[in-house]
Order: C-alpha cells, then sequence, then structure tokens
C-alpha cells in the first residue's frame, strides 16, 4: 500500500497546529514552574507571552525541515 502525499494546504495547517501545540504546552509548563517558585502575576504573564513567541519562531524554523525529512523516508517494506 503506498502513502498519499500531503497536499500543501495538510502541510501547512499541520505545521500551524504543532506550532501552536508547542507553545502552548511551553507556556504552560512555564506557568507551572513560575507559580511553584512564587512569581509575581505580572512576571508569570510576561514569561509566558515570551515563552509562547520564542517557541513558535523556534518552531517555525526546526518543524517544516523535521517534516519534510520525515515525509521524504523511504517507506518501509512491508512484510
Amino acid at each position: 500500500m503506498t502513502a498519499r502525499k500531503m497536499t500543501g494546504r495538510e502541510r501547512r495547517s499541520l505545521v500551524a497546529v504543532a506550532y501552536l501545540a508547542i507553545s502552548a504546552a511551553g507556556s504552560l509548563l512555564f506557568y507551572v514552574a513560575a507559580r511553584a517558585k512564587g512569581a509575581t502575576n505580572t512576571d508569570t504573564l510576561l514569561g509566558v507571552v515570551w515563552v509562547f513567541v520564542l517557541s513558535g519562531i523556534v518552531s517555525a524554523s526546526l518543524l517544516p525541515p523535521a517534516l519534510e525529512r520525515w515525509q521524504n523516508r523511504p517507506a518501509r517494506a512491508e512484510a
């Protein structure tokens, strides 16, 4: 059985959802850590925003090449 190639729209949607998921997870972890350390509300809010933005930037540089490599990998021989 051959796998079908993803269309451009599907690929962009997948990458966008991955950006949001990674950024949200990073922000949530930051929030939990900041609350556990007793950070102020302002520091926590600013930190959550910064982590969300920086996670999105890093994801934007790393995810598209990784997705492309994953899509172009040789198909496994099914036994």
